[in-house]
């Protein structure tokens, strides 16, 4: 068990002169020269927490600096009367707890110098055996938080199993936005699930292993697997997940982008991810969908024309993440209303009246109506084809025989016929509901 005088000398060797005092139930510990100590943040505090003796050297490892005023009498350590002297026996046996705000470039160094002994790979071992998951948090990536969310965050951590911090590495993350260097804090599982968030308010980003317990998943997995999960969320998650796909999102107006290939599924992925500009594209039923802005419409456009075989819709605009899942319903319905023809986008906004239409005619009302309106010429589809062709061009019969490529004298025949099956049918009112019925029968195809 190392000696109050054991743990300063052990700091002063690092170039580190540290301060230690009771206070409370912890032992607050100062950074005595001021060019260790964020300008901005005032003195840096270390809170001590008790661990069993023979973790010391990870308890070293494990040493990380709390901004003054962000640290939280969560530890345990001596009671508050025990004196303490350099040659005392202390029940340091320590661990050093590291949530921090601020981080200059000494002090930055320092942590470099206590973490160099931890090579990730032993880390990534452990991890994949199932012992453990970790937290990424990026130099300085915690100011935000603690400066909005203070209350809530002291809370979450307050809940945290500090006790059972495996060490902290140094860590540099592949994200969209380049190479980010920060710290990677790891626990044990507990039994929990392997992919368990470790504290959703605190890190910036969460780094999972995969299921098999293979590899660490990218920055790109963990959020195509929270827009994945935001569309299709309980409405109990929903507030969760939008919080978390707020930090990648484009902070305007989204839609989802829908397609669903025919042939190359992974490379009309990859096309669709590059199309988008928030590079997020996740597994939807036998296609892909991706959220999309208002800027990403020309190249969604290209993409469409560029993959004739594959089915590409577009829901519509919405304010919040939360909306995700009904402009995804609203891309499903664009790209299944029968107007979408090869090479183009499908886009709900421009649907019109099919975006009403389409409920209607999937509905079992809408299915009798088609059915009831359409039932003299059930046994005749040549003549509902020349319905079609002639409720699409509004009743020209020259452009619905040029539509069919017929002579207007067959027009004019089937015309008669059909006259003879429901007389009226395709005159005043009743042409109109034959037009609705048509149309009905269109979307729900």
């Amino acid at each position: 068990m190392p000696t109050l005088g054991e743990l300063t000398a052990h700091f002063q060797s690092l170039g580190v002169t540290l301060r230690g005092a009771p206070q409370g139930n912890a032992v607050r510990w100062t950074l005595a020269e001021p060019p260790y100590a964020p300008q901005s943040a005032g003195a840096v505090a270390l809170i001590v927490q008790s661990f069993p003796p023979e973790r010391w050297e990870a308890c070293v490892r494990a040493v990380q600096a709390v901004a003054a005023g962000g640290a939280v009498p969560i530890v345990r350590g001596p009671a508050p009367d025990t004196a303490l002297s350099a040659d005392q026996n202390v029940p340091l046996e320590t661990l050093v707890t590291g949530l921090s705000s601020f981080f200059d470039r000494r002090a930055e160094r320092i942590l470099e110098d206590l973490t160099s002994g931890a090579p990730l790979e032993a880390l990534v071992q452990s991890l994949a055996r199932g012992l453990g998951h970790a937290a990424w948090i990026p130099r300085g990536g915690l100011a935000p938080v603690l400066a909005a969310r203070s209350s809530q965050f002291i809370s979450q951590i307050r809940s945290l199993p500090l006790h059972e911090l495996l060490g902290i590495y140094p860590h540099r993350a592949v994200t969209s936005g380049g190479e980010t260097a920060g710290w990677l804090l790891v626990y044990p599982t507990g039994g929990e699930p392997i992919d368990r968030p470790l504290d959703e308010a605190a890190a910036a980003l969460t780094l999972y292993f995969d299921r098999t317990g293979q590899k660490l998943a990218s920055a790109e997995r963990l959020n195509e697997e929270i827009w994945r999960s935001l569309l299709t969320a309980h409405p109990a998650e929903l507030e969760a997940l939008v919080r978390r796909a707020e930090r990648f999102l484009p902070r305007e107006e989204l839609a989802v982008a829908l397609v669903i290939p025919q042939t190359s599924p992974a490379q009309t992925r990859d096309r669709l991810r590059a199309a988008c500009k928030a590079h997020i594209c996740a597994p939807f039923g036998s296609g892909f969908a991706a959220p999309a802005c208002r800027d990403d419409l020309p190249a969604l456009r290209g993409l469409a024309a560029a993959v004739p075989d594959a089915s590409l819709a577009l829901g519509g605009f919405k304010q919040s993440p939360k909306d995700a899942g009904e402009s995804l319903n609203e891309a499903l319905a664009a790209a299944d209303a029968g107007l979408r023809r090869p090479g183009t986008l499908a886009c709900w906004d421009d649907l019109d009246d099919a975006a009403l239409l389409t409920p209607v005619a999937r509905s079992d009302a809408g299915r009798r109506y088609v059915t009831r309106r359409l039932a003299p010429f059930a046994f005749h589809p040549e003549l509902i084809e020349t319905l079609e062709a002639l409720s699409l061009e509004n009743w020209n019969g020259a452009a619905a025989a040029d539509r069919l490529r017929i002579h207007y004298n067959t027009i004019r025949q089937r015309l008669g016929k059909i006259e003879r099956l429901s007389p009226g049918a395709a005159s005043g009112r009743n042409g109109f509901a034959l037009s609705l019925a048509l149309r009905l029968r269109r979307l729900a195809l």
